[in-house]
């Protein structure tokens, strides 16, 4: 017999969205989202489009009567299964779950780390506003921890730091399952009257940037690690897409060029054309520009702060550096430039791993944990981690 489960989040992003329509078919039932606001306005600068599957089914919680409404559904379908997003995506979520907890409803919680930096993750930000959330969100993670850590059923923990945080918040590790964000393969028909890049050399090995230009992200790391690997006679080059401002690259070396913006959904048929894809963040929560790379058969150079990191640690479709070490990455770059049987076996090895990165092995994985009794949850083995 099928259920119904019931997802809150501020936003519902295509992140999420295919995983809970794959899992509406898996459980026979609805996935019910509700969500604060339809569109995130800064990803919508960015040039995001909404395009999941769920669109159609978001319902939207009134700004009056925030937890009147929401205590509203959850006493309604206390007999269901509910999953909560981050705790610091709304706040006002907190009182939901203790609510749902207080009338017995099974509740789970899905989220990503928090960012350890001063610098903000899709925005810039003040240093003072950053020092203010880098202090007090260890405190606050400890505080969520005692309240909930007895009642929730279980946490997706999208990346390891993610999971460390939840362990060293106090909730046990028997509830902290792993888990990412998925998106299914589109590789599109890239448009042709795009220009490819055009250098003065031919390239030995084509490496793609696609992220918003800021320092969270590293692009500015890139000018250096052009210059190096040019001062080194490498012949490589690093094209690079995103939105924001790309003044700091009229001073980068010969190597590198910038494309503008990639019309959202295209990434994956602009990867396609590439060696490598570069993922250089000083952090990312867990960085979907992996699994694009990945469903486009492409091998991944990131840093050891991406949380999606771990695919490249499961599957070996890529390699990682230390991160803001632009020797490290330099090096590494030149020694797949030099070793075409290594890069080759990361391309064949990409091309594997897309199966396993599917939406409906998250959702089967989910459903998996929801469905188990609770003394075998934890024996349950996550697809994208190593055990």
């Amino acid at each position: 017999m099928g259920y119904d489960i019931y997802t809150w989040q501020s936003v519902l992003t295509d992140h999420q969205a295919y995983t809970y329509e794959a899992l509406a078919k898996q459980a026979g039932g609805e996935v019910i989202p509700y969500v604060v606001t339809k569109e995130d306005e800064i990803r919508k600068i960015q040039g995001w489009q909404d395009l999941n599957p769920l669109s159609s089914k978001k319902r939207l919680i009134p700004r009056n009567n925030f937890f009147w409404f929401c205590f509203s559904v959850i006493r309604e379908q206390r007999n269901s299964v509910h999953i909560f997003a981050s705790p610091f995506s709304d706040i006002r979520f907190i009182p939901c779950m203790l609510f749902a907890s207080w009338l017995g409803a099974e509740y789970y919680i899905i989220s990503e780390s928090y960012s350890p930096r001063l610098d903000g993750y899709l925005q810039e930000t003040s240093p003072f506003f950053g020092y203010i959330k880098v202090l007090i969100r260890p405190w606050l993670y400890k505080l969520y921890g005692s309240l909930l850590k007895s009642s929730v059923a279980g946490i997706f923990t999208i990346s390891q730091r993610s999971h460390a945080q939840f362990l060293g918040a106090g909730f046990p590790i028997s509830k902290l399952f792993g888990f990412g964000y998925f998106i299914p393969q589109q590789i599109k028909d890239v448009d042709q009257s795009r220009d490819d890049m055009r250098y003065s050399f031919n390239p030995t090995l084509k490496i793609i940037f696609i992220g918003s230009l800021l320092k969270t992200k590293g692009f500015d790391l890139l000018i250096d690690v052009g210059k190096i690997l040019w001062n080194q006679g490498s012949k490589i080059s690093i094209d690079m897409y995103g939105p924001g401002n790309s003044d700091l690259l009229r001073f980068s070396s010969r190597n590198i060029q910038y494309g503008g913006v990639i019309p959202f959904g295209n990434s994956q048929g602009v990867m396609g054309k590439y060696d490598l894809v570069l993922v250089p963040s000083r952090y990312d929560g867990w960085g979907v520009v992996v699994n694009e790379a990945i469903l486009a058969g492409v091998p991944v150079i990131c840093s050891d702060e991406v949380g999606a990191g771990v695919l490249i640690d499961k599957f070996n479709c890529g390699v990682k550096f230390k991160s803001g070490d632009i020797d490290e990455l330099s090096h590494q770059i030149i020694r797949l430039e030099k070793n075409a049987k290594s890069l080759k076996i990361l391309k064949e090895n990409a091309g594997k791993a897309v199966k396993f990165i599917d939406p409906e092995i998250a959702a089967i994985y989910m459903l998996r944990i929801i469905r188990a009794p609770h003394s075998e949850r934890a024996t349950i083995p996550s697809p994208w981690y190593k055990s």
